[in-house]
C-alpha cells in the first residue's frame, strides 16, 4: 500500500505569508526473488544415498530501508533456511530450499514470503521422485554350503 503525505506549510517574513505544499509517497517495502518456481528432482544416474535435495535462490532488497521477512505455508516436504532474516537496503540474502520427498510420487506446494510492511512474494514449489531400483552388480550370488530343512537357533 503506498502511502502518501501532502500538507501545506506556511511561513512568515514581515508578517506576509508565503505557503508552499510539501509532497511525498513512501513506497512499501518489497523483496524480488531470482526465482518463483523451484523444480526439484533426483537425476537418474544418482549413486547418492541422500534422501533429499537442495536449491538456492536470491532475496534481494531493491528499496533504501531493511526489508525483514519470514516464510509461512511450511511443511516438512519443503524446507527453507533462513526460515526469518532482514535484507538491508541495496543488498540480497541467499535462501536455500531442502526437498525431502516422502514417497515416489510429484510433490508441489506454494511457500509465503511474508514481508513486513509490504506484499507478500510466493514460491512454487515442484519436487518429483521417481521409483527406486535396486540391482545386483554381480549375476551370480554364492552362499556356500547351507543347509536346508534344519532350524538354527538365534
Amino acid at each position: 500500500m503506498v502511502k502518501s503525505f501532502n500538507v501545506p506549510i506556511t511561513y512568515y517574513i514581515n508578517d506576509r505569508p508565503f505557503t508552499f505544499l510539501v509532497q511525498a509517497q513512501a513506497d512499501p517495502v518489497s523483496l524480488e526473488l531470482s526465482s518463483k518456481i523451484l523444480k526439484f528432482a533426483f537425476s537418474d544416474d544418482s549413486h547418492d544415498t541422500e534422501m533429499s535435495v537442495k536449491q538456492t535462490l536470491e532475496v534481494t532488497n531493491q528499496g533504501n530501508a531493511p526489508a525483514k521477512f519470514y516464510w509461512e505455508n511450511l511443511s516438512k516436504i519443503y524446507v527453507p533456511s533462513p526460515l526469518s532474516d532482514i535484507v538491508p537496503p541495496g543488498e540480497s540474502r541467499r535462501v536455500t530450499v531442502l526437498f525431502n520427498p516422502p514417497g515416489p510420487r510429484v510433490d508441489e506446494e506454494t511457500l509465503t514470503l511474508k514481508i513486513e510492511d509490504g506484499a507478500d512474494e510466493e514460491l512454487r514449489c515442484i519436487g518429483q521422485v521417481t521409483e527406486s531400483r535396486c540391482g545386483f552388480q554381480e549375476k551370480q550370488l554364492n552362499f556356500g554350503n547351507t543347509h536346508v530343512g534344519i532350524r538354527t537357533k538365534d
